[in-house]
């Protein structure tokens, strides 16, 4: 059975009277393979490069599960993919499309693979990646990459290496935001300590560069009553006076699966 195939977009640009279109890239640059089966997130990123070269995007997939029914495997593969513009791609002959292909540069073994999330601390980028399953007691720490520019350059050695873990129940997905140059993480934390329980405090994380010695790390800052949180978003609203900016408040919303509030 030939597995599932995820499809990119490019949107075509106005052409001839007709409206802006969403259509699937051409070739091999619109589908890729890989055991997308139960993917539960994808997630598009630029990492901080040194050359400045924008047009070089990557793709993350989290896939959570290999198989539904009784016989569900969370340990599985997800899969990173680097966007090479260009030539690369034969299929692809209309001049307004960018002809480019997606190529698979690393599978990372992954548990229950839920979100992941890009960050940047200074001019290193990061990888943030949530894991949450069905199974009683299960603990999925959230782990936190760094990336290799290098290896994505020569692609020899790993894109993404582990930093270090959050240990916490499970968590269904995290938010990295910024105030005022720090670096923050909320994380949805999906279950509580108990075998069946949702009531939990979910955490927030501060960057702190002297951790790991000197390496950096995020620790703990504080924890809000969640009941089986499902996502956080940041908000960052700037007060004026007279059109005048006087300061930005920031506020994080989380939406709570079982209390069905937010």
């Amino acid at each position: 059975i030939e597995p599932p195939r995820g499809l990119i977009f490019t949107l075509r640009p106005p052409f001839a009277g007709q409206p802006p279109k969403l259509m699937p890239l051409e070739g091999t640059g619109g589908l890729f393979r890989g055991p997308t089966k139960h993917t539960s997130d994808m997630h598009a990123f630029f990492p901080m490069v040194p050359t400045g070269d924008i047009r070089t995007w990557y793709l993350a997939i989290a896939n959570q599960r290999f198989q539904r029914g009784p016989n569900v495997q969370y340990d599985t593969e997800s899969i990173i993919y680097k966007w090479t513009a260009g030539s690369v791609n034969p299929g692809c002959v209309k001049p307004d499309f960018d002809c480019g292909a997606l190529q698979e540069i690393q599978r990372l073994p992954t548990y229950g693979a839920c979100d992941f999330e890009s960050f940047t601390v200074g001019d290193v980028s990061y990888m943030a990646l949530a894991s949450a399953t069905d199974e009683v007691l299960s603990h999925q720490p959230v782990r936190i990459y760094s990336l290799n520019m290098s290896v994505a350059a020569t692609g020899k050695g790993y894109f993404l290496s582990l930093h270090h873990l959050i240990q916490i129940p499970e968590a269904r997905s995290i938010t990295p935001f910024y105030i005022n140059g720090d670096v923050y993480l909320a994380v949805a934390q999906w279950r509580g300590s108990g075998a069946l329980g949702h009531d939990a405090h979910s955490p927030i994380y501060r960057w702190d560069p002297s951790g790991l010695d000197g390496r950096g790390n995020f620790t703990l800052l504080q924890t809000l009553a969640t009941s089986g949180a499902r996502r956080w978003r940041h908000l960052a609203v700037r007060h004026a006076s007279d059109g005048v900016p006087i300061h930005t408040r920031h506020y994080l919303a989380v939406a709570n699966h079982y209390s069905n509030s937010v």
